[in-house]
């Protein structure tokens, strides 16, 4: 029977960048949802790592003699793919929290539904934000730059190079507080139109003693956060066209600062 053996150097090569490419496919958005099996998301990486193996065979690679030491090598490789990942999932966070947020104003608070990518309970507005969100991402093949950014990383990167510093966690701690400051720009069209609905609710009720307005203002709250969702989309297709180059330069920033 005939042997073809490996050698391995190159067989230790391959399986960092299966486990780099890996760690992208499974942490960045639109790839990491649980509505691709894992062996879909397997299935990927690998014919990635077939496909960009080739171009790293010239790069100078020492392959780690003890089992330990390959070890960190593949934990390395797994947190540029983690690293990348959390700073694209903080967005669509953000974008979640501005769903959460418009429906605490609207009164549909308890209106919550399993969220099938975290196996949660989210609210519908939060959802419907997040599909959203997913649907403009998809449009702007936000899904092809990952693909390009886990292929550059190899360039800035090498293999079992990712070294962890006190400017990337202070930077990946700014990335978390932005979160809020998403939130805010997606939503504050509708907060500000619901805000205003119960203002004028309550002069009326100022004005007119004989209203119920606590009967009135939950249906006027919803209808008007319906039609302000429906008016402000968009403006939040322009607000996430401008969050998603952003969150190309902070991918760009984090690669060049591993």
């Amino acid at each position: 029977m005939p042997s073809f053996p490996i050698a391995v150097d190159y067989f230790v090569r391959f399986l960092l960048v299966f486990f780099r490419m890996g760690g992208i496919i499974f942490f960045v958005p639109f790839y990491n949802s649980r509505i691709f099996a894992a062996q879909i998301k397997i299935s990927l990486a690998l014919i990635l790592s077939f496909i960009i193996f080739p171009l790293l065979a010239v790069q100078s690679f020492t392959p780690p003699e003890e089992p330990i030491t390959l070890l960190f090598a593949v934990i390395r490789e797994l947190m540029v793919g983690l690293i990348i990942g959390y700073a694209a999932q903080l967005l669509f966070t953000g974008v979640q929290f501005a769903g959460e947020l418009i429906s605490f104003q609207m009164g549909l608070g308890m209106a919550v539904l399993i969220d099938p990518n975290f196996q949660g309970r989210s609210t519908v507005v939060s959802q419907l934000y997040d599909v959203f969100a997913l649907m403009i991402f998809l449009a702007f093949y936000g899904h092809h730059f990952f693909i390009r950014a886990a292929v550059q990383t190899f360039d800035v990167v090498p293999l079992s190079g990712f070294q962890y510093s006190t400017t990337l966690g202070k930077y990946l701690f700014v990335l978390f507080g932005q979160i809020f400051t998403v939130a805010f720009r997606i939503g504050i069209p509708v907060l500000i139109a619901l805000f205003l609905t119960s203002v004028v609710m309550g002069f009326v009720a100022r004005t007119i003693p004989q209203m119920n307005v606590f009967l009135i203002l939950p249906v006027m709250q919803i209808a008007v956060g319906g039609v302000m969702i429906i008016l402000s989309l968009r403006a939040t297709v322009m607000m996430l066209k401008f969050l998603f180059a952003q969150l190309e330069k902070n991918v760009q920033w984090l690669i060049t600062n591993m």
